[in-house]
């Protein structure tokens, strides 16, 4: 019986958990604006990645400061960016962070892909990893855009940052319901030494 207690508490956390993560993938708005949590800013980033298997890519870019840590997670076969018009959308996820005013550092990006085997299973998963020093910078209240941070999965894997701001400030308004852009710094990310 006590384990049959403890079944029903953990799936009664793992549901909080799920419900928790399907809550944050869109941020606050009033009247078409974003609105981080109070004491708090929102760091908005593209996480775009291309691999060599597109079924099975997916990725984590892990970031520290302000005495806290996180990542965030994107997925080659299942997450996309909206982009404007007819162009075709990008692999990959709009991401934002609530996070307590201070100096932050992306600090490592790693990639994953399966190559198939002979019989076109599921063979050895490949992995990354790569060490960064992206910094940026939060401040109460505000919202900054950071640009794309596009991960190259293949046999020489590098990142490339840009700005993508037409085609994430669209996913912003399609998706988010954004419609209001005027509190939203375009501050992209500050490559450190590697």
């Amino acid at each position: 019986m006590r384990i049959h207690g403890w079944y029903k508490r953990a799936a009664a956390l793992g549901l909080l958990i799920l419900l928790a993560g399907c809550a944050s993938l869109k941020p606050q708005t009033d009247a078409g604006k974003l609105v981080p949590p109070p004491g708090q800013g929102y760091a908005v980033l593209a996480f775009t990645l291309n691999s060599l298997q597109p079924d099975t890519g997916d990725a984590n870019l892990v970031f520290s400061g302000a005495g806290i840590g996180g990542n965030l997670y994107a997925s080659e076969n299942t997450d996309y960016i909206r982009a404007p018009g007819k162009v075709p959308d990008d692999k990959g996820r709009l991401t934002f962070a609530a996070l307590p005013p201070g100096d932050y550092t992306i600090t490592h990006v790693y990639g994953y892909w399966g190559m198939p085997d002979t019989l076109g299973q599921a063979g050895m998963r490949n992995v990354i990893s790569l060490p960064r020093q992206d910094r940026f910078s939060i401040r109460a209240g505000e919202v900054v855009y950071l640009g794309d941070f596009h991960l190259n999965m293949n046999f020489q894997p590098d990142v490339v940052l840009s700005n993508q701001q037409a085609r994430d400030f669209n996913h912003m308004q399609v998706m988010w319901g954004v419609s209001d852009f005027s509190n939203v710094q375009v501050q992209l990310l500050n490559p450190g030494s590697k």
